[in-house]
């Protein structure tokens, strides 16, 4: 039978495995010089007892609290309207669950200096966080800056306008550029550009790369016609309803992300444009609903 758990304590672990209190911290910390029959005992305690050792006491004696923070700045809908934010927060939760630690999802306005300060303070130096993950990179973020100041532990997805923090990221810019060559190579010219946030590095990386190809062909960037879609599928939805139906309308589009592609090939659906035959349409990030998504 399972002894009474609530009340129990490391001494009464020891106890019942026969150690000392500090050798079944030594276990619970995977401290290596455990011998392996000591540390396969105490677990069978910990295992029998279900026993788990007090998250405050923990932190406290070994200045970790096993919990990453996931910060999305500023833009918050991004969560709720971004395909791409649930890729990247299924990626992070199965990362953390390989490597025995909790993630919390964090809102902070990392471009604003109060909101910043009451983060730092209140997660970084309250310690209630082992590091941060910041989903992307805004200009003029704050948050970056005080993090490496304070050498606290933290990675940006996407890097940041100055390329001097830690990141993880690909060349947008790159990429970018071969996708719309690859329009330009099909003949068309007459190329659209449905872009990110204006303040979102990555978008501006991939804005960068469009007119890479374009000023590369030959075609005058100045004719060219670019408008912000936000990374957000209705915005672009409404974007390429009202292009579709202007006087000179494009024959393809670039779009920064899926969620904008499949926006536009719902707008032309709604018009009765053919995809690819009357205007091609090209995405950015192969999301598994754009895979599945058929023009037809």
């Amino acid at each position: 039978m399972v002894r009474d758990t609530r009340r129990l304590n490391l001494e009464d672990i020891a106890e019942m495995a026969g150690v000392s209190r500090s050798t079944v911290s030594r276990v619970l910390n995977d401290d290596p010089k455990v011998s392996d029959g000591v540390r396969a005992r105490v677990r069978e305690v910990l295992t029998e007892t279900r026993f788990h050792p007090n998250a405050a006491a923990r932190s406290l004696a070994t200045h970790r609290t096993g919990i990453i923070g996931l910060v999305f700045p500023r833009v918050f809908t991004m969560m709720f309207t971004d395909p791409w934010a649930s890729v990247l927060i299924k990626g992070c939760l199965e990362g953390s669950e390989r490597a025995d630690l909790s993630l919390v999802h964090m809102l902070v306005t990392t471009d604003d200096q109060a909101s910043v300060d009451r983060f730092f303070e209140r997660s970084v130096m309250g310690r209630h966080l082992d590091g941060v993950i910041l989903a992307s990179h805004v200009l003029g973020d704050k948050l970056v800056a005080r993090l490496q100041e304070s050498d606290f532990p933290y990675v940006l997805v996407g890097r940041d306008e100055h390329r001097a923090a830690n990141f993880v990221d690909i060349d947008n810019r790159q990429v970018a550029r071969i996708a719309t060559q690859h329009l330009i190579d099909h003949g068309y010219r007459s190329i659209f550009h449905l872009s990110g946030p204006p303040d979102l590095v990555t978008a501006l990386d991939r804005q960068d790369g469009f007119f890479d190809a374009i000023r590369a062909s030959g075609i005058d960037p100045d004719s060219v016609r670019v408008e912000c879609g936000y990374f957000e599928q209705v915005t672009a939805f409404e974007i390429v309803l009202r292009l579709l139906q202007s006087p000179n309308p494009p024959d393809a589009i670039f779009a920064a992300d899926d969620a904008m592609a499949i926006g536009a090939i719902q707008a032309a659906r709604e018009l009765g444009v053919r995809v690819p035959e009357d205007i091609a349409i090209v995405g950015f990030d192969d999301i598994d609903m754009n895979r599945m998504f058929r023009p037809h």
